[in-house]
């Protein structure tokens, strides 16, 4: 068996997705290092975050990146008639990430008037994570985000919690 070359498989690297495109905010998680410091988020206030700074007194564990929605990504990236599939896990930020989106129409764009296939794969994290209600209550209530998603997407499924491929190849081995 011989593998298939990959095409338009694209790579950004020190790029996070966000609600804004532009220079934004990482706080790094610098406790689990087992799990490849999991827990980086460019949301302040989550738990891995706040324990990875001393003493929960701010945080010096930070890095600019360049932040980048989800519309502009697929706007660059998608080809008419093509497959997306999207996995998020961000570790808070999906909420912001998904809103975005939800309200730029992106999804209905390409499914709806360029013939992509969209699945969408998520990982939420819920309120102990992030330190607050208001990022979900946001989305189930006010936004009505999944309603809106499934209302054009192929697939959408929310997880609750994904265990990387990496990691069980590693605890494994």
């Amino acid at each position: 068996m011989s593998p298939r070359p990959v095409n338009h498989l694209h790579f950004l690297t020190e790029h996070v997705g966000t609600a804004i495109d532009g220079p934004t905010t990482l706080f790094l998680d610098t406790i689990n290092v087992k799990q490849n410091f999991w827990g980086s988020s460019i949301i302040q206030s989550h738990s891995d975050v706040h324990k990875s700074s001393s003493g929960g007194k701010g945080n010096n564990n930070k890095v600019g990146v360049m932040g980048i929605t989800l519309t502009k990504l697929l706007k660059q990236t998608v080809l008419s008639a093509g497959h997306v599939i999207i996995k998020i896990d961000i570790e808070g930020a999906e909420y912001q990430l998904l809103e975005e989106a939800v309200k730029s129409r992106i999804f209905c764009l390409l499914v709806k008037e360029m013939g992509v296939t969209v699945d969408i794969i998520g990982e939420f994290h819920w309120d102990e994570t992030l330190g607050s209600k208001e990022p979900r209550n946001r989305w189930e209530n006010t936004i009505q985000g999944e309603e809106a998603i499934k209302n054009c997407v192929a697939s959408y499924q929310v997880l609750k919690s994904i265990i990387p491929i990496w990691w069980l190849i590693s605890e494994s081995s």
